[in-house]
């Protein structure tokens, strides 16, 4: 079994609705592969920066998979937008040994190679801030989107290749909206050019 923690910030005030959206399908993902996945699950109004880290620590003297859907900066992820619970100075060790996948804004810039640094196997997630767009049937394709590179990899590509899965659903969706509205296209074009890859760009699942 591979252990998964899966982080949610379902309660935000702002982007809650469509984060919590990201995570039920995520979960059908994992849950997809029989006996594979074992999931825990944080999200709501439970108090991130004390359970995350310890549900972390109790994982991470082996490989494990870390999903988190949530507000971030350069150097945190943040619950609310305003609590960091991983920061480059706040527990940052607890994800040694992780898969970070995260779909959050700019966390990719410095959070992510600090994480990398310290003992993370790889990071994915983006540098600069992350668009949404709820409206003219557009949130589906978001959501595609920010889970693809969790199905990417559970059917065994590389980060490397995860990183490039990612892109092309971007590219569907730039595609897909380029005629009918050019302002969502570019909001994808921009996540696009946002995301990056840190640690090991070799990483497959048979690595865990």
């Amino acid at each position: 079994m591979i252990n998964s923690l899966l982080v949610c910030d379902t309660s935000d005030t702002h982007i809650g609705s469509f984060l919590e959206k990201c995570k039920i399908q995520t979960l059908e993902i994992l849950n997809s592969v029989k006996n594979i996945f074992q999931i825990d699950e944080i999200s709501g109004k439970i108090v991130f920066d004390i359970i995350v880290p310890l549900k972390a620590k109790s994982y991470n003297n082996s490989s494990f998979l870390f999903i988190s859907y949530t507000h971030g900066s350069k150097t945190e992820l943040l619950q609310n937008g305003i609590t960091p619970f991983i920061s480059d100075k706040i527990e940052t060790a607890c994800l040694k040994n992780s898969f970070s996948y995260c779909f959050a804004c700019k966390a990719g810039s410095i959070l992510g190679k600090t994480i990398c640094n310290i003992g993370a196997l790889s990071f994915i997630g983006y540098n600069k801030a992350i668009n949404i767009q709820k409206y003219f049937g557009a949130e589906d394709y978001f959501i595609d989107c920010a889970v693809s590179g969790i199905k990417a990899f559970i059917e065994g590509k590389t980060t490397e290749d995860v990183l490039k899965y990612i892109k092309e659903k971007y590219n569907e969706s730039i595609d897909e909206f380029y005629q009918k509205d050019m302002l969502t296209s570019s909001l994808f074009m921009d996540n696009r050019d946002a995301l990056v890859l840190h640690g090991n760009k070799k990483l497959t699942i048979n690595d865990f």
